[in-house]
């Protein structure tokens, strides 16, 4: 039997209690990371101290409001720095020992990691993004409590926008409304499909090198992204005949967007494929 729920559950508890200490560690590292962002941040900027730019329905109140592009950053960061420590087990023998004689199959320890530092480091993270804006707004109400604009912040927001808020308002149109709506859902496609590329790529660096995975792996990826650009604008000036002049950018990211949401959707699974028997290649080795 391939995969066993018994056997992937008593393996998920073993694992937790042999690693207890390092997965504290790192979750206590997830949710200090935001609570300490929201509190500094704020500090830095002096974005309560004096009266923020503001227009109603086109700019967020809480000055805040405007960093959830950081957040996206961070969530990257997280996912890659979670991924790194998928095959931390191979780093020592006496781990791998440990690993290999645990009654289960690849597949079984395979998902139990990706429960743990795939999906649980994401679930911890964004939790703590809520508590620590949750901390932020009490401790700089009672800071600034003359100040009315310290809001909490919503998760439509994150994900979209406030493009319902600019209508009823009247600062846009329905049908700008729409438009903007449809950019922010686009743009949060893209946000997931670019975290969950570079949670795969790490997670393959990390079956690949099992000292300073995180490292490595950024330079190797860095080195192929600079190499895939050069290539990819070689490619252009070959197929328009040397002249960017005849492109229309509108009707390209129109005809390959649906193209390059698949190729990125294969690309995850099949970077996720290669990482999972590299490590059925350590246990023949092993």
């Amino acid at each position: 039997m391939i995969f066993s729920f018994n056997r992937f559950t008593a393996f998920l508890r073993k694992y937790v209690a042999e690693n207890r200490s390092s997965l504290l560690l790192t979750s206590l590292g997830l949710i200090l990371l935001p609570i300490f962002y929201c509190l500094v941040w704020p500090w830095i900027t002096g974005c309560y101290a004096s009266s923020p730019f503001y227009i109603p329905g086109l700019t967020p109140k809480d000055p805040m409001w405007s960093s959830e592009k950081t957040f996206y950053i961070l969530l990257w960061f997280i996912a890659m720095l979670g991924a790194s420590k998928f095959y931390s087990c191979l780093r020592s023998k006496s781990s791998r020992i440990s690993v290999f004689m645990t009654p289960a199959s690849s597949l079984e320890k395979f998902a139990s990691w990706l429960l743990i530092y795939g999906l649980g480091s994401i679930v911890i993270f964004t939790a703590a993004v809520f508590l620590s804006d949750a901390i932020r707004v009490i401790v700089y109400r009672l800071a600034y409590p003359d100040v009315d604009y310290i809001e909490f912040i919503t998760p439509s927001y994150l994900l979209f926008s406030d493009s319902a808020q600019m209508i009823s308002m009247g600062a846009v149109s329905p049908e700008q409304g729409e438009a903007i709506h449809n950019g922010a859902v686009s743009l949060l496609y893209g946000n997931i499909l670019a975290g969950l590329t570079l949670q795969a790529l790490m997670a393959l660096g990390s079956a690949i090198w099992t000292k300073s995975p995180l490292l490595k792996t950024l330079c190797t990826g860095f080195g192929i992204l600079c190499l895939s650009a050069i290539l990819f604008t070689l490619g252009l000036k070959v197929f328009f005949f040397g002249s960017f002049r005849s492109i229309r950018p509108n009707e390209i990211a129109d005809n390959l967007e649906w193209l390059f949401i698949v190729l990125m959707i294969v690309q995850i699974i099949f970077t996720w494929c290669v990482s999972y028997f590299r490590f059925k290649e350590w246990g023949v080795k092993f």
